[in-house]
């Protein structure tokens, strides 16, 4: 495998898997699609920009990796959108009001790590980036 795929390619399971992430609630709590908007809506932001921003770094690293667009350019767009996605869950996770997490039914209890699990997923894209950034500059 070329050394150089090997970063745009960890970013580009990072952003699937945390689109993964993000769907998990809608897909594994059932009857429950009025609390996850709730528990999504929570906090300055919310998180609703954050799978969009996951499935734009998947293009975006396909299209560095494919060589359709300039690796430079790519490099530091991954890198700005990583950092980006990065900031909006830490935002979101930190500020995420408790009794959000308790309005789910007990047998989803993993809710409480779920945004935790969202912050580490999306942590992983702007160090791959960094990663990408590095081997073409």
């Amino acid at each position: 495998m070329d050394e150089t795929q090997v970063a745009p390619r960890v970013g580009i399971v990072a952003s699937v898997a945390l689109i993964a992430v993000y769907l998990a609630p809608y897909l594994l709590i059932p009857n429950a699609g009025g609390d996850v908007g709730t528990y999504y809506s929570a906090g300055p932001v919310g998180a609703s920009a954050i799978p969009f921003l996951a499935a734009v770094a998947v293009i975006a690293f396909l299209s560095g990796a494919q060589g359709r667009t300039d690796a430079d350019v790519i490099a530091g767009l991954t890198l700005v959108m990583g950092l980006a996605v990065t900031a909006l869950a830490t935002l979101w996770a930190v500020t995420m009001p408790d009794n959000y997490l308790f309005s789910f039914p007990a047998s989803a209890s993993w809710i409480e790590w779920h945004r935790w699990l969202l912050l580490a997923v999306a942590a992983v894209i702007p160090v791959s980036a960094a990663g990408y950034a590095r081997q073409v500059l």
